[in-house]
């Protein structure tokens, strides 16, 4: 999904005052959530202990490009977290391992998505790697490009100055 070009509806756009996002605010609730929606299935304990020590103390590779796990959340005007994402950056890129949205709420998983996508596009990312391709990221405009192209943008994008922080 690039950043710049996420189609927003005007329901969409409607819904998400009613909404807040922040980042990594309620790491750990949001990967409850996603264990909670989907199963533990990969999500076991050791990943998490993985996924939080790299959460905590980060990664740098080879190319000096930090590596972080990071967490959105999407809140409620009565302060629930109703939606959330798990992720990670490498350089302008973010891909999203994961996600949960509280099943008594029909459109907070695409509010969460447009506003991830635009605070990531104002923090300077370039992209999101949505991995599988459903019908509600089809609308927001993600698509599926080959191989080639995907590898093409890593490289263009992986050394990206862009930061969470």
């Amino acid at each position: 999904l690039d950043c710049v070009k996420t189609h927003v509806s005007k329901r969409t756009l409607r819904l998400a005052r009613h909404y807040t996002i922040t980042i990594d605010k309620a790491y750990d609730d949001v990967m409850l959530g996603c264990i909670n929606q989907h199963g533990e299935g990969w999500l076991y304990r050791g990943t998490r202990w993985i996924l939080r020590t790299l959460r905590k103390q980060g990664y740098t590779g080879k190319r000096n490009v930090p590596i972080e796990t990071h967490s959105f959340e999407l809140w409620d005007a009565d302060g629930q977290l109703v939606a959330g994402d798990l992720g990670y950056t490498v350089g302008g890129i973010y891909s999203s391992m994961t996600g949960f949205r509280a099943q008594h709420t029909k459109s907070a998983g695409e509010v969460q998505m447009v506003l991830m996508s635009a605070l990531l596009h104002k923090m300077g990312f370039a992209w999101i790697d949505l991995g599988q391709v459903l019908e509600y990221k089809a609308r927001l405009g993600a698509r599926v490009i080959d191989r080639r192209a995907h590898l093409e943008r890593l490289r263009r994008d992986r050394d990206r100055p862009a930061s969470l922080a």
